[in-house]
């Protein structure tokens, strides 16, 4: 784990006040990102959030938004960058495995196949029943 310096931290909240000057350096939970309106608007636009990665990306040319007017893309094939995407399952002839990543890139994923989502232990109808035989319980013997 790494932290971000302070200078680091102004220079981010430079970002954000650019596209909100309402937002309070102390009130950042995510309860308080809806008294935000321009930044919640900004971040539906332009975020992805998912179990592993937070994304952001600038609008495309054709189609800008204040914000991407004011700092517009700097890097050339811009028009082909997409979000990176989610894990993607397929079912082969050796069992289960996910897409390889230029498989999906480019395409809209969901987290549906997360692994840590597919491992939940399911409880099957026996196991309800026959509950009582793996409990583990102190036994008094008396002799």
């Amino acid at each position: 784990m790494f932290s971000i310096s302070d200078d680091q931290m102004d220079a981010l909240f430079g970002y954000i006040f650019t596209i909100d000057p309402n937002v309070d350096r102390e009130k950042l939970q995510k309860k308080d990102l809806t008294a935000y309106k321009a930044l919640t608007d900004f971040m539906q636009k332009h975020c992805k959030v998912s179990h592993y990665v937070f994304q952001v990306m600038k609008c495309k040319p054709e189609m800008p938004c204040n914000y991407c007017n004011n700092h517009p893309p700097r890097m050339q094939n811009f028009d082909q960058l997409h979000w990176v995407p989610d894990p993607v399952c397929i079912q082969g002839a050796d069992g289960e495995r996910y897409r390889e990543f230029s498989e999906v890139y480019g395409n809209t994923t969901t987290e549906q196949d997360r692994p840590s989502l597919k491992s939940s232990v399911t409880t099957s109808p026996a196991d309800v029943v026959h509950k009582d035989l793996l409990v583990t319980r102190k036994v008094l013997i008396k002799s």
